[in-house]
């Protein structure tokens, strides 16, 4: 999810229509196109990280930066990790993958 508040609150209607039909089925929130510098994304980060109690979701740790990589692939239907093997999302979704290996043994 984006960290913005006004995305906070679709994703706690979300994780409660998922709760409602699959009450036991995990939920891991990923935060993207994350812009570190803008107060209202650390904001929203913090909201985010105090909700985990209450919504029972998972959040993972690794954090995927606003990166204009990650775009141009997508528009050249690439992979970012073979577009541009370098860049923060590259980077980003590779950390993300080790992760989701651990989490999801």
């Amino acid at each position: 999810m984006i960290c913005e508040p006004a995305v906070l609150k679709g994703l706690s209607e979300a994780v409660q229509l998922i709760r409602e039909e699959r009450p036991n089925v995990p939920i891991d929130v990923l935060r993207c196109r994350y812009r570190p510098r803008l107060v209202i994304a650390k904001e929203a980060d913090e909201l985010l990280a105090e909700a985990v109690g209450e919504l029972g979701y998972r959040l993972l740790k690794t954090v995927v930066p606003e990166n204009i990589a990650v775009a141009e692939a997508i528009a050249h239907a690439s992979p970012v990790t073979v577009y541009s093997t370098r860049s923060a999302g590259a980077k980003a979704y590779k950390t993300l993958a080790k992760e989701c290996l651990g989490v999801w043994k």
